[in-house]
């Protein structure tokens, strides 16, 4: 089914066509890549494939085979492995901002988050990928995953990939926060506070955030006598707790957060949650809401999961390609849904999400790429010999 946005009166807003947002994604990676390609194939095809395959959640194999007009399965597995690692992780920030950053206001204060997401791996350790291969906890039949970190605006309507980093084993959480304040200077954006999951509880995150002047709100961890004691009781209230070191000591502010099931999941009772909180000064229930708007990170990650090119391959650089590509989708879709599904009102700027799902943006893409590259209506068929069965004899 073709989707096809005409101009609404109500609204204000102009009309949206596959073409024109197959376009803006090509040449979102088009113009931040390069990929060295001689003779008549371009590097725009390969992309355009690429584009393709994300949108349909394809393989190299499945697309090239449902398509006429594309590089065939060994060009585009020859051609996508001549990308530079590095270069991809210097110019990260400026794929997936090239066509949405435009969202976000210069020298205006948001709300951050950064964290973690895993890929499960169930091939072998290799000399090529063991220096990315992330043991973790038992998921989906694996403990060896393809980690990357990412850093996410929560702020609503402009909720935008910054960044994304492949995750080193021997890199501490303390590294990624350090790349990805830098990226937020060098985007000329402010900090209004960054949210950080538990996995950032840590003694050097901590004092790299309080050194930086950073506002943060990360959620502690329940341990320790001392730890337990100020996480119990009855009534919101705020402490100092400090994390002990022999070299350097860590003392935070403790802010303690009572809310009230109210029968809700059959329980009745009070519930304590604990955060490290500097920089703000806002009342219980702000900060309990503000950190709330974290989990925004979490549907991105599965947004990103929507639009992911299938792949087994060993490759470091191909599959973290694949996530700079799924999260690059993520970001223009909102930035489309800005330019095009937006109305004209009084009153802050809105933007109308369920007049453009994000399944609607793919089967656009999709769309486009098999009327582009002529889907294959006819599948080859061979003759398989059928053998005869034991019954054959029962009419």
């Amino acid at each position: 089914m073709a989707y096809q946005f005409k101009s609404n009166p109500a609204t204000n807003c102009p009309s949206i066509s596959e073409k024109t947002c197959f376009r803006r994604v090509v040449s979102a990676l088009d113009n931040t890549l390069q990929i060295p390609i001689r003779g008549k194939l371009n590097q725009r095809k390969v992309i355009e494939t690429v584009v393709g395959m994300a949108s349909n959640q394809g393989s190299i194999h499945s697309t090239t085979n449902s398509l006429v007009n594309v590089p065939c399965e060994t060009s585009m597995r020859h051609h996508l492995q001549k990308l530079d690692f590095d270069f991809l992780q210097e110019n990260n920030v400026e794929i997936l901002t090239s066509d949405a950053i435009s969202i976000l206001n210069p020298g205006t204060a948001y709300k951050f988050a950064i964290d973690f997401t895993l890929d499960p791996y169930y091939g072998n350790q290799t000399q090529e990928n063991c220096d990315y291969i992330v043991r973790s906890q038992k998921k989906k039949s694996t403990n060896d995953f393809y980690g990357y970190a990412t850093l996410y605006v929560i702020n609503k309507n402009r909720q935008l990939t910054l960044s994304i980093l492949p995750m080193h084993p021997e890199f501490s959480s303390a590294y990624y926060v350090a790349y990805f304040l830098d990226v937020i200077k060098s985007l000329n954006l402010k900090m209004e506070v960054l949210c950080l999951d538990r996995g950032f509880y840590s003694k050097k995150v901590i004092k790299l955030l309080q050194i930086c002047d950073v506002p943060h709100i990360i959620p502690v961890k329940r341990h320790g006598k001392r730890m337990i004691e100020l996480l119990d009781g009855r009534g919101s209230r705020f402490d100092t707790y400090t994390m002990k070191d022999r070299k350097c000591p860590v003392t935070f502010r403790l802010a303690v957060v009572t809310t009230y099931s109210k029968g809700k999941r059959g329980k009745n009772k009070a519930i304590n949650y604990g955060y490290v909180v500097f920089g703000i000064d806002w009342k219980f229930k702000k900060i309990f809401n503000i950190y709330r708007t974290r989990f925004a990170i979490e549907s991105s990650y599965r947004m990103r999961n929507r639009s992911k090119p299938k792949t087994s391959s060993k490759s470091v650089k191909l599959r973290y390609f694949y996530a700079i590509v799924s999260m690059l989708l993520k970001n223009i879709w909102l930035a489309i849904a800005w330019d095009y599904f937006s109305p004209i009102q009084t009153g802050p700027r809105v933007i109308i999400l369920r007049a453009f799902r994000f399944e609607w943006f793919l089967d656009l893409l999709w769309n486009y790429t098999k009327k582009l590259r002529k889907f294959r209506t006819r599948i080859p068929s061979y003759r398989v010999p059928i053998e005869r069965s034991r019954y054959s004899y029962v009419k």
